[in-house]
């Protein structure tokens, strides 16, 4: 009856019981060898421990200059992208109560990580993705629609609507948490801004899919949706996202690995190039394609592995018209179902009202 902890376990403390579900956990996303290689390259010498102030690092992204396809950029986008890091940190990385040494043990880098990239429902990785634009936007200033409701854990209970300005700003986050190595070498060239894609599409599809705007008006894809004064809720977006774009969910954990990985390795000296595939320059984002940047991330959005990455790297800097993605774009999208009513209108207003 009197013993101790350890020995209900076989004799396994319960700070090693804690480890290794911390291990499992993350060991379920694929990530743990990598994990240890980069926990060890960010920690000193002779250290069980990271700095605070260099996992913050580590997860930051800075962005100097900024342009859009379409709408200008908010003021405050920014300051939202920039203290990426700072934010994640804060939101998902703890530190333990009895270290006052500015450093985090691997437990506790364990269980960040499991908090924004661990193995949930999608529904779960949506709220998640909540949290962390609402805390961004909160620090930035900016206008959040969202609310949490305080006694839920690691609020899983999310209310509240977001406008399409909001709808905006959350998918270039998203985007730019994809691209976060790509941005990372091509920061080092601060002569070319950072071009965002036009996601008129994809807030045109959000806002016809949970009823804002009705599908039936002829005029919707020449319409400024920005312009909508009815918000999309936050349970209506979640299952527009279930059903339409289900990549959405990946992009913070993708975002969280890369950062951590090019942190700890030598991939990302300061030394490196800047290749083609890289730029992001605007010297051809308004030619007439089908595949403008913004719909190749949408398609990637709906796909997975290879082809999702392919589409990926295509958002990022603009598509050859004679690239096989480009040929293959309305069968892929049409095997996808991917916004068939939004392909519709913009095929019937690109060919037949010229």
């Amino acid at each position: 009856m009197g013993a101790s902890s350890s020995a209900d376990h076989g004799g396994i403390s319960e700070q090693q019981q804690r480890q290794e579900e911390e291990e499992n956990l993350a060991a379920a996303t694929g990530f743990l060898p990598s994990l240890r290689n980069d926990f060890s390259n960010l920690s000193p010498p002779s250290s069980s421990s990271v700095a605070l102030a260099s996992l913050q690092e580590a997860l930051s992204l800075d962005v100097q200059v900024l342009a859009s396809e379409s709408t200008p950029v908010p003021e405050h986008f920014p300051a939202l992208s920039n203290n990426l890091g700072a934010t994640l940190f804060s939101l998902f990385f703890p530190v333990a109560d009895d270290r006052a040494d500015g450093r985090i043990d691997w437990i506790g880098f364990l269980s960040g990580y499991n908090r924004c990239c661990g193995r949930m429902p999608v529904s779960r990785s949506i709220n998640v993705l909540y949290r962390l634009y609402a805390a961004l936007s909160r620090e930035a200033g900016a206008p959040c629609g969202l609310e949490f409701d305080p006694d839920a854990g690691d609020g899983d209970k999310v209310s509240g609507s977001l406008f399409p300005g909001e709808l905006l700003i959350l998918f270039w986050i998203c985007w730019v948490m994809g691209h976060s190595s790509r941005i990372a070498k091509m920061s080092r060239n601060a002569k070319d801004p950072l071009v965002l894609p036009d996601m008129s599409h994809l807030l045109v599809s959000a806002l016809v899919s949970c009823g804002v705007i009705a599908e039936e008006d002829e005029h919707i894809w020449r319409s400024d949706v920005l312009a909508v004064d009815k918000g999309v809720s936050a349970q209506n977006f979640q299952t527009w996202v279930l059903t339409t774009a289900p990549g959405l969910a990946n992009c913070l954990p993708k975002y969280v690995q890369e950062r951590i990985q090019a942190c700890s390795s030598s991939k990302e000296s300061a030394g490196s190039s800047i290749s083609a595939s890289d730029d992001n320059s605007a010297g051809n984002v308004r030619d007439v394609c089908l595949l403008m940047r913004g719909r190749a991330w949408a398609v990637s959005l709906t796909l997975r592995d290879r082809l999702s990455e392919e589409f990926l790297a295509a958002s990022f800097q603009e598509i050859n018209s004679g690239d096989v993605l480009y040929r293959l774009v309305i069968v892929v999208i049409a095997v996808c179902g991917y916004n068939v009513h939004i392909l519709y209108v913009y095929l019937f207003d690109k060919f037949f009202h010229k």
